[in-house]
């Protein structure tokens, strides 16, 4: 993680964020280098859980950062699930393989894993400040995946 003066430096913010990882240690990266810019954090271990949460605090959730590929129920699958049950939150979607972005839809991002705290901070805060028109004060839509052709 970068070092303890970078953190004065990174884009900060004060949503919540909900993270979800089947991976323990990568969890507790990204919960540390969220909460270093000012997020409320909080934390499933995999996608049935973070769809209980958000469907529990969904007003407060404001992005979803979530691995593509967990055992389960992976990113993508947490997305469509998430945008059934009508919960519109922005989503980043985390992988070490190449992804090809014009697959997701509106309120999706990707982010290539390893990724510096600086980029996942970027990226986080370049999604949450790309919200719908502030005067429009619907609420943003849901998530959907635009499916690929084969």
């Amino acid at each position: 993680m970068d070092d303890e003066s970078t953190a004065y430096s990174l884009p900060k913010g004060v949503e919540t964020i909900l993270v979800t990882a089947d991976d323990e240690a990568l969890r507790t990266l990204l919960r540390i280098a969220l909460e270093r810019c000012g997020y409320a954090v909080l934390e499933a271990a995999g996608g049935a859980a973070a769809l209980r949460l958000a469907e529990l605090h969904g007003e407060l959730i404001a992005l979803v950062v979530s691995d593509l590929e967990m055992a389960r129920m992976g990113g993508l699958r947490l997305a469509q699930r998430m945008a059934a049950a009508g919960l519109g939150v922005k989503l980043l979607l985390l992988s070490g393989r190449d992804c090809d972005p014009a697959l997701f839809d509106a309120g999706v991002a990707f982010l290539r894993k390893p990724f510096r705290p600086s980029a996942l901070a970027a990226k986080v805060r370049q999604l949450l400040d790309s919200a719908a028109d502030p005067l429009d004060a619907r609420p943003p839509r849901p998530v959907r995946l635009v499916a690929a052709k084969r």
